[in-house]
């Protein structure tokens, strides 16, 4: 045989020595030198160092995305994300302040079967119990007979019904009513006249459990819409993320309604482009928001309005992502959105279910929650998705923190879907003191 040839020779076994021919291994002939830094140019053809080249890009931005993904996205795969903007806690406000509608004030998986949860919401606090059936119930939080915070109560059963006991004197309350029904030192057992305690309508709907406030005192006419797809099971949850700000339910609210915030705001590379801008053709890609609409829906239903946007990735003439978002506005204080992300002809669907919690006057707890399909790279997509949501989601928070909400705002013929969205929320305020809408800062 002529010529050299490079090989790689072994500690001689006890039978005797051997020597391995690399000819029949020409790809590690040409790695192990390299590894090993024994780098001879003149023993490599045109293909070794287009394989090398090759290998040297792809590791490139291999790393790049791992160290972009590591720095910038170490939650990627962490269920909540939580950002905290709000300064300390002032004296609650009175309730004219706030307006009407169903408020949510937890998420389900707070509260357990036979548990109690306090929760503040208004400024004040409120206690939840679930029974033994799985239902959800509001009440007040202090005991009427001398005070003491149920929050630290539990589920009792007396005479076959679910009742809240209270931890000082062992006092206990109906689920259904608030009725006192027993007073274990009291003859007869029975409580005095006076001592039923406050409940509040309450419900559970999309992964949230909400409360009626009305500030006139008047009952529910409607209620939060339930997504079948979650109730059915065809999309389970997949993350959430909550923001906590100095800032009114409504600065949420009007931000959908606001088409020309995306490009002054949202204007920032979203997470895909991130990526993608590390390859040749970065400067082809192009993001665009297109095809946008507000809209309040019909008399009978005029708790809700509706907005739609689409969301586009492209690379000159070839469409990466489209994702078409449907907004569906429940009230003041809770919307759901409907995604249908197509991404390299694969098509996922998702829900975003979004409540407002008014922690108290100006204090508002953003909470989203995530439900995609139960495959696994649909929760992959989903996680993705949740990612570049809060990192967008956090150019909004930094505006909102510092915002007020002017009783007369200007705005100019193009921005019809802002006004039409202020006259739509403030209808909620019915009943309230529409002094106190104005954040102390009228003009």
């Amino acid at each position: 045989m002529s010529g050299k040839m490079n090989c790689c020779t072994a500690d001689p076994p006890e039978n005797g020595s051997s020597t391995v021919d690399m000819k029949i291994f020409p790809t590690l002939d040409t790695i192990i030198p390299i590894l090993s830094f024994q780098f001879k140019p003149s023993n490599l053809t045109t293909l070794d160092l287009l394989a090398i080249l090759i290998c040297l890009l792809a590791g490139h931005f291999l790393r790049k995305l791992i160290n972009y993904g590591y720095l910038q996205f170490r939650f990627m795969f962490i269920d909540d994300l939580i950002k905290d903007l709000s300064s300390a806690d002032t004296p609650p406000q009175s309730d004219g302040s706030h307006p009407n509608g169903w408020m949510p004030v937890a998420e389900k998986e707070q509260l357990a079967t036979g548990a109690v949860l306090k929760v503040r919401a208004l400024g004040r606090d409120f206690v939840l119990m679930r029974d033994s059936i799985g239902k959800v119930h509001a009440m007040d939080p202090y005991c009427p007979h001398n005070g003491a915070h149920l929050g630290g109560g539990d589920v009792v059963k007396i005479r076959g019904e679910d009742c809240i006991r209270c931890p000082f004197h062992e006092w206990s309350f109906r689920a259904e009513d608030g009725v006192c029904v027993d007073v274990p030192y009291a003859k007869d057992r029975k409580s005095p006249k006076g001592s039923n305690l406050k409940m509040w309508p309450c419900m559970e709907a999309n992964g949230f459990i909400y409360i009626w406030f009305h500030n006139g005192g008047e009952s529910a006419d409607w209620v939060p819409e339930t997504l079948e797809d979650i109730k059915l099971g065809r999309i389970s949850y997949c993350g959430r993320f909550e923001n906590i700000m100095d800032c009114e339910p409504y600065a949420v609210v009007e931000n959908t309604a606001d088409y020309y915030h995306f490009f002054s705001v949202h204007h920032k590379p979203s997470f895909i482009f991130t990526i993608v801008k590390s390859f040749p053709f970065y400067n082809k890609v192009e993001e665009a928001y297109t095809n946008f609409s507000w809209n309040t829906c019909e008399p009978t239903q005029s708790h809700k309005a509706e907005a739609e946007v689409q969301f586009n990735v492209r690379i000159r003439n070839w469409a990466l992502v489209r994702a078409p978002l449907k907004i569906v506005f429940q009230g003041p204080y809770a919307l759901t959105t409907h995604v249908e992300t197509n991404f390299l002809g694969l098509t996922f669907k998702m829900e975003l279910v979004v409540g407002l919690i008014p922690v108290r006057f100006n204090k508002v707890k953003h909470i989203l929650r995530l439900y995609c399909g139960n495959g696994f790279l649909s929760q992959l997509m989903g996680r993705l998705y949740l990612v570049q949501l809060f990192s967008n989601v956090q150019s909004d928070c930094d505006i909102w923190q510092n915002m007020i909400r002017w009783r007369k705002p200007t705005f100019l013929k193009e921005e019809k879907d802002i006004a039409d969205c202020n006259r739509w929320y403030s209808k909620f305020y019915d009943g309230a003191n529409k002094n106190l809408i104005e954040s102390g800062n009228d003009r």
